[in-house]
C-alpha cells in the first residue's frame, strides 16, 4: 500500500479504519515514520529550551546586578569580591551560598560555587563549569553572562541531539509494549492480525497520546498524568483500529 506519510500522520489522528489497513505495510515505513514523528516533536522541545534560556541571561544582562559583580577565575575556582549571600532586583537573584540560593525569589536565579555555577529558571537548570565560559583572570558579571549566552547555544545542540535519540529508543520501547498488549488483545477479538502487523499499527495508534503527551510537557501542566493519558489513549485507540480488522474466518472440518 503507497501512502505518503502526511496521509498516515492524519489518519492516525482521527481515521481509524484507513490505519487497520496499514498492518501490510513494509516495516521500513512505519519506523521511518515514528523516527519523523518524534523529531518533530523535538523541534518544539529546542525551541522552548532557547526561547527559556535566551531570556533569562537578557533579564540578568539588563539587570544592574550585571554591573555590580567582580571576581578572580585561577583556572579552576572562583573567589568574588561579595561579601553578600544574596543579591536580588525584581524576578533576578545572584545567589553566592546554599543559603542565599535557598531564599532566592524571582523566576531568573543564578548560583554561583567554587567550581561551577546554575542559572535556574522556571523551567530548567543550566550548570556550567567557569573555564567553559570566562578565561583566567579578574572578571565582571557581564562576562560570564555574555560567555553563559554563547556555552547554552551549544548546551540546547547537544541537549536536544540526546533527547531525540532518547526520546525514539523510549517511544520504540513503548511502541512494542502497545504492539505486544494489542497482539494479546487481539486473542480474543479474534482478528485477521499478526503480531507484526499489529506492531505496525501500534505506531499509528501511539501518534496521537505521543502528542498530547508532548503538549503537556511543552506547557509544564501536570506532568504526573501523562503515562495514564499516554497508555489509556492508546490502549482505546489500538481496540477502534483492531475493531476494523476483518474477523478470522473458522475453518469447517
Amino acid at each position: 500500500m503507497k501512502v505518503n506519510i502526511i496521509k498516515r500522520f492524519v489518519w492516525s489522528l482521527s481515521n481509524f479504519k484507513k490505519v487497520a489497513k496499514l498492518r501490510s505495510e513494509k516495516i521500513s515505513k512505519p519506523i521511518v515514520y515514528l523516527i519523523t514523528l518524534m523529531f518533530l516533536l523535538t523541534i518544539p522541545y529546542a525551541a522552548i529550551m532557547a526561547f527559556d534560556s535566551q531570556q533569562a541571561v537578557n533579564q540578568i544582562s539588563e539587570s544592574t546586578i550585571s554591573e555590580e559583580l567582580t571576581g578572580h577565575f585561577d583556572g579552576n575556582t572562583v573567589n568574588l569580591d561579595a561579601d553578600r549571600s544574596l543579591v536580588e532586583e525584581g524576578n533576578t537573584s545572584i545567589a553566592f551560598t546554599e543559603e542565599g540560593f535557598e531564599q532566592a525569589e524571582g523566576n531568573v536565579v543564578l548560583y554561583f560555587q567554587s567550581e561551577q555555577a546554575t542559572l535556574v529558571t522556571d523551567r530548567n537548570h543550566y550548570s556550567f563549569l567557569y573555564d567553559d565560559v570566562i578565561s583566567s583572570g579578574d572578571f565582571t558579571l557581564q562576562q560570564i553572562v555574555d560567555g553563559l549566552d554563547q556555552f547554552i547555544l551549544t548546551l540546547i545542540l547537544v541537549s536536544t541531539i540526546i533527547y531525540f535519540f532518547i526520546s525514539f529508543v523510549i517511544k520504540l520501547a513503548e511502541v512494542t509494549l502497545l504492539g505486544l498488549a494489542g497482539f494479546i488483545g487481539n486473542k480474543s477479538l479474534n482478528r485477521e492480525a499478526q503480531f507484526s502487523g499489529i506492531w505496525k499499527l501500534a505506531v499509528y495508534v501511539a501518534t496521537l497520546p505521543t502528542i498530547m503527551v508532548s503538549i503537556i510537557q511543552w506547557t509544564g501542566a501536570q506532568q504526573n498524568l501523562s503515562g495514564i493519558i499516554f497508555w489509556l489513549g492508546s490502549f482505546i485507540i489500538m481496540y477502534l483500529v483492531l475493531k476494523h480488522i476483518p474477523k478470522q474466518q473458522s475453518s469447517e472440518d
